[in-house]
């Protein structure tokens, strides 16, 4: 015996209407406001609900679509009844989950009739249903066809649509409703969406536009799918974002060349997609090995103008860096060993040369070479404390990573020419005698401290302290005055 669930709040009413569906042999539950009706309709899973639009509580249209919104109670076919035969009534009760609609006094043919025909297709599609779940498994047995998403209502179109495109060679998967058609998108991903055009409203949005709006979902084909007289409304979402429209009913090669089309498509795109990425990502490989061999001063230069044009830096104050007895305490090591100590020594370097904005030049092997002032004007004095800032800091920085590699620092000013060389292997360097003064600095004293040249010292002198080492023999008969720093009191400020 098929049972119905009545929700009706007027006695009268619950009277007259559940005697007449007893004699038509129908196994009748009461219900007298929204909240029992869910309550009851959860609990027992009625095989239809009369549903009075007017309840206290819950009225019929949240109660609807409560029932709608539940897994358990959403294939429960339900028909809103309401004491108004105004059109919009009909129109807000389909709105909230429906199946169908009557009016009050009911005229009991058209009443019978319509659940006839609810009761008759829920059968049908709970049929329909075992069948889309065998073909939707089933389907999954070809790893290289392509897998579709078939979003239709109605049970008769999904069974069609089972057995063409079985025919057809795809794989699917079926779903009746928008929600499980999310859910099934969250968890796999599909060459292509058909999607029935008269699929009703979820949350205010059709699925079609809640698609499109998901960067997950925007490249997903979507081929709309509707009968004769919704060929209007397919159109119209072609200007959503939709890929194509077919109207039912129609043949299998028809269908099999529209999706053709849209797969082809699809699978351009994703070339294109997937080209362009390996592009961006070797531009990304080859600005990054760019930047590990030039400035960014230089790599901004000649992204810009496609060169870069050697000049000439007066001023600069150049900071040369190496580990006193490297080389001897490095073949005692394992290579291994050797690399990830000096890693994380020119590592911490470059983390400080960059607080001091001091511009590193190149790194050969323990050596390491910066500059302040090379591609900004700064003062003269304001770059020579920089540096010598800087020196300070990496010693103390080295201090504490690798005790037993002292390093020696040398800091002089002075004019330098700048440039490329190299074809294969392009390096940026620095030429000069100023280059060749620093290097003779930085030699001049024991391991430990940071050495300056005379023109260093005299702009720093007032601001710093350090004591006189005394002059140091550079190529021909020149000499250089060479200053030990042992501290600065003054930060440099650009």
């Amino acid at each position: 015996m098929q049972r119905i669930l009545l929700v009706e709040d007027n006695e009268m009413n619950r009277d007259l209407i559940s005697r007449r569906l007893k004699r038509r042999g129908f196994e009748v539950s009461i219900a007298v406001d929204g909240a029992e009706g869910v309550e009851k309709a959860t609990a027992d899973l009625p095989d239809l609900i009369v549903m009075d639009m007017g309840l206290p509580v819950l009225d019929g249209y949240q109660a609807t679509g409560m029932l709608k919104g539940a897994d358990s109670t959403k294939h429960i076919p339900i028909i809103g009844l309401s004491a108004h035969a105004m059109s919009g009534d009909a129109r807000k009760a389909l709105a909230a989950g429906c199946d169908d609609y009557d009016t009050k006094p009911v005229e009991w043919p058209r009443m019978l009739g319509k659940i006839d025909t609810l009761l008759t297709r829920a059968k049908e599609e709970a049929a329909l249903g075992q069948d889309e779940a065998a073909a939707s498994t089933a389907a999954t047995a070809d790893p290289n066809a392509a897998h579709l998403l078939v979003v239709d209502d109605s049970a008769m179109h999904r069974q069609m649509l089972s057995d063409r495109l079985s025919t057809l060679g795809y794989t699917f998967k079926l779903v009746a409703d928008a929600e499980s058609a999310l859910q099934t998108l969250e968890q796999r991903s599909f060459d292509a969406l058909l999607l029935d055009v008269t699929l009703p409203f979820v949350e205010g949005q059709p699925l079609l536009e809640r698609l499109r709006s998901d960067t997950r979902y925007q490249e997903l084909p979507v081929i709309m799918l509707s009968t004769i007289d919704a060929v209007s409304d397919a159109i119209a979402c072609l200007s959503r974002g939709a890929s194509d429209f077919i109207a039912q009913p129609f043949r299998a090669e028809v269908l099999a060349t529209r999706l053709e089309v849209c797969l082809e498509r699809s699978r351009a795109n994703r070339r294109l997609l997937a080209l362009e990425e390996e592009l961006n990502a070797e531009k990304r490989r080859s600005e990054h090995l760019l930047g590990t061999l030039l400035p960014a001063s230089i790599v901004a230069e000649l992204r810009e103008t496609r060169k870069v044009v050697p000049r000439r830096c007066p001023e600069v104050a150049l900071l040369f860096c190496d580990v006193a007895g490297f080389r001897k305490v490095s073949d005692s090591l394992d290579p291994e060993d050797s690399i990830r100590r000096l890693q994380r020594l020119i590592v911490a370097f470059e983390d400080v040369v960059t607080r001091h904005r001091v511009e590193q030049v190149k790194t050969v092997g323990d050596s390491f070479m910066g500059a302040v002032g090379l591609f900004e004007n700064v003062e003269s004095t304001t770059a020579a404390l920089a540096a010598v800032q800087c020196g300070l800091e990496m010693i103390d920085v080295a201090s504490g990573i690798e005790a037993s590699w002292p390093l020696r620092i040398g800091v002089h000013q002075g004019s330098v020419v700048a440039g490329v060389v190299g074809h294969r292997k392009c390096q940026f360097d620095l030429w000069g005698d100023a280059v060749q003064t620093t290097a003779r600095v930085k030699s001049s004293g024991p391991p430990g401290g940071v050495y300056v040249s005379e023109t260093i010292w005299r702009q720093i002198a007032g601001q710093s302290q350090g004591q006189r080492l005394g002059e140091v023999k550079l190529k021909g008969d020149d000499t250089v005055m060479v200053y030990r720093v042992t501290r600065v009191e003054s930060d440099a400020v650009f």
